[in-house]
């Protein structure tokens, strides 16, 4: 189950999803268009996950004789089938017992288990970090996350950025296209919601960029002069605001679970860091039913934005 040929210490780690043998023969990789990308998923049995469009970007497709399925991002000089192992690549491997395939993984020494909006689970191994293991209760499919630097793979697979590809006719919010809005464009898409969305406050010489999941995540970032809409760099100020029941019992349940130190935001509620990302604090006011979580790449600086009240909902 690799995404690349170069990366065969993978299997010392990695779980099959099926008692096959065989090795499985891989047709040779060749480049698509998004249209191609989506005709293809519209053809398979279950869906086929990959990062979303992005700007400048090839995006290079190869399949295996057992279903498995592989996209790679390419940049524009580079030709399918560059053996190369330093790409953005998202396998989707088919398997009954995907979920709990991937439960199992979270079981090895060196695994880390980190739960998802919605029931998910994502899960990596110290050893291998470049790499994250995905699977949703229900979905037949195990999803692997691939990025030459480990920080970028686990905020892809965290953040919701990994989707099902769908029909190109969708909205936003069912594709997870980030898109450009202005200020009163945004005030409009949120003021639409039941609820909130919350950001940093406007900012001069920035761009808003907008991400919608089915899910009901919602994503802005603030993005410099001269950075393109979907650039993938983990870079940038980031607010994603997050449906759940009980914001605050998600919020404490997660601090627990990883070991975060707690504290009282704003206005009430409960908040956390840990200190393994201290670049990312998570939140919910007191009877909130969503979660907020701040990402500012200087570490410590999404907890003062936080305990200084400036995370506030777009109003």
């Amino acid at each position: 189950m690799l995404l690349l040929a170069g990366l065969a210490a993978l299997l010392v780690w990695l779980i099959v999803l099926d008692d096959d043998s065989d090795e499985p023969s891989r047709a040779a990789a060749e480049l698509v268009t998004v249209e191609e990308l989506r005709a293809l998923a519209a053809e398979e049995d279950g869906p086929v996950f990959w990062a979303g469009p992005r700007p400048g970007m090839q995006y290079e497709v190869s399949r295996t004789s057992d279903g498995r399925i592989y996209i790679r991002y390419l940049p524009p000089d580079v030709e399918a089938g560059e053996p190369r192992g330093d790409f953005l690549s998202v396998g989707t491997y088919p398997g009954e017992d995907a979920f709990e395939a991937t439960q199992q993984l979270g079981e090895a020494e060196g695994a880390v288990t980190n739960e998802l909006e919605g029931g998910g689970i994502a899960v990596y191994n110290e050893a291998t970090p470049t790499s994250v293991y995905l699977a949703f209760p229900g979905v037949n499919r195990q999803v692997e996350v691939f990025h030459p630097d480990p920080g970028t793979a686990r905020e892809l697979a965290y953040t919701g950025a990994i989707q099902p590809i769908v029909a190109e006719e969708a909205p936003p919010e069912q594709t997870g296209q980030p898109i450009a809005v202005t200020e009163e464009e945004l005030r409009e898409i949120t003021a639409a919601r039941e609820l909130p969305v919350y950001w940093l406050g406007p900012r001069e010489d920035v761009t808003y960029e907008l991400t919608r999941l089915p899910n009901g995540q919602v994503y802005i970032r603030y993005l410099p002069e001269g950075v393109e809409v979907g650039d993938q760099r983990p870079e940038f100020e980031t607010v994603g605001t997050y449906p759940a029941a009980d914001g605050v019992a998600a919020v404490r349940e997660s601090a627990e679970r990883l070991g975060g130190e707690t504290f009282e935001p704003p206005g009430g509620g409960l908040a956390y860091f840990t200190e393994s990302t201290p670049t990312n604090v998570h939140f919910a006011p007191e009877g909130a039913n969503y979660r907020v979580e701040v990402f500012h790449p200087e570490a410590g600086r999404a907890e003062e934005l936080v305990r200084a009240g400036d995370v506030v909902p777009v109003d």
